[in-house]
């Protein structure tokens, strides 16, 4: 006879794809009661364990099995039998019978315990599109996946999410950095019930990031900033708009939220970042900063003549779209002779423009502190480490560098 390796096997029937289940004596209960339980089905679990009766997964399967032999046992005990639920709250957590995916759909959401708690305890607010694009991950990527359909979170393990991973890259053709995206959406619900003490484990621990392609940013050279300054561009927007990130440093939603109240006395004060559906916010990271004001743009500015007000006015009481931004960018790459197919071989973004600033800047002697302030494009340890620098840069002395860096190309 072979030997049995554990309390239970189970096998899925090639015709239904339904899962069988045979109960072993090693599992500690009576051989009478093993007997009634092999070979059955999983649709024939009491009605306490209805959840798992249609497995989708070999993980959810086991899981089913093992809460079956513990309700067998307790039926058998003269100590009072307790609840499925009691029995996953009292192992796992009071969260482990709560279904992962409508877990993740509740978790995802502006009113949710966790996005009130980053708000008002933590102080960092979860922006919209943070939540919309972790939720609509979730719906698109995670709750179509046959693997997790009827799976509760004390279920879940890790080869249920490898398996996962393999689906969705084989199935769906995700890149490696969406696949990380949504494991985040994933993981970092998972990870707060575990820290509150509501689940017992985190599944996510041993489960590894897909390796991603990193496609570096494309960058103009000086000779083509040079260019793009004296560019024959007819929109005087579209020539601000590429110059304030070129020139200024500047992050397309803090061009968005300029405001001529910002400009004066030879500097911007950037204090301002318009993001759709979410209206007027503070610069990313808490980055509000001062930068100086090269002629040109101070002559493009001048141009449009504005006084109050948004400097990219749009419709209503907003400013003008995002969407345009990518448009004015394109025409101005035209002007200077980067047509269409250039734009995406080279990956050229309107966004690698303040990669051209921090590049011109170096070349230009100031210092890599002085560019990180002046850029905003730090990481909050640095920010704390060299939070006074903004006080200490001369504005000035930093204009008339760039000045020079403009004037020899």
């Amino acid at each position: 006879m072979s030997r049995i390796a554990g309390p239970y096997h189970i096998y899925r029937r090639p015709d239904t794809k339904r899962y069988q289940l045979t109960i072993y004596p090693v599992s500690g209960l009576p051989v009478e009661v093993c007997a009634k339980w092999e070979s059955k089905s999983f649709a024939n679990l009491p009605p306490e364990l209805a959840q798992y009766r249609e497995p989708r997964t070999k993980a959810a399967a086991q899981a089913g099995a093992m809460l079956l032999i513990d309700y067998l046992r307790r039926q058998l005990s003269p100590v009072p039998a307790h609840s499925v639920a009691e029995t996953v709250a009292a192992n796992s957590g009071k969260l482990s019978g709560k279904g992962f995916i409508q877990y993740l759909l509740d978790f995802w959401r502006a009113d949710s315990p966790y996005a009130r708690k980053k708000a008002k305890v933590d102080g960092e607010a979860l922006s919209v599109a943070y939540i919309a694009d972790n939720r609509r991950n979730i719906e698109t990527y995670v709750k179509t996946y046959q693997g997790f359909r009827g799976l509760s979170l004390g279920a879940l393990t890790a080869g249920a999410i490898e398996d996962w991973k393999l689906w969705v890259i084989e199935t769906r053709g995700l890149s490696g950095r969406r696949v990380n995206a949504v494991i985040s959406a994933m993981r970092v619900p998972i990870r707060y019930a575990v820290r509150r003490q509501e689940l017992s484990a985190d599944p996510f621990a041993s489960v590894d990031k897909v390796r991603e392609r990193l496609r570096e940013r494309g960058v103009l050279t000086n000779d083509e900033v040079e260019a793009l300054i004296h560019a024959p561009i007819k929109s005087g927007r579209d020539r601000l708009a590429v110059l304030l990130a070129a020139l200024c440093g500047m992050r397309r939603g803090e061009v968005r939220g300029l405001r001529w109240e910002d400009i004066g006395d030879g500097i911007i004060r950037i204090q301002h970042n318009w993001i759709d559906l979410e209206g007027d916010k503070q610069p990313k990271r808490g980055s509000e900063r001062i930068v100086p004001i090269p002629r040109v743009v101070a002559d493009a500015l001048g141009k449009l003549g504005g006084s109050t007000g948004f400097v990219f006015p749009g419709v209503g009481n907003a400013p003008i779209g995002a969407g345009w931004f990518w448009d004015a960018f394109r025409r101005a790459m035209s002007a200077i002779g980067i047509d269409e197919a250039q734009i995406k071989a080279r990956h050229l973004t309107y966004h690698g423009l303040r990669h051209a600033y921090i590049t011109l800047g170096r070349m230009a002697g100031i210092s890599d502190l002085e560019i990180q302030a002046l850029a905003g494009h730090k990481s909050w340890r640095m920010m704390e480490r060299y939070s006074h620098v903004p006080q200490v840069i001369d504005y000035s002395a930093a204009r008339d560098k760039l000045e020079r860096a403009i004037a020899t190309g």
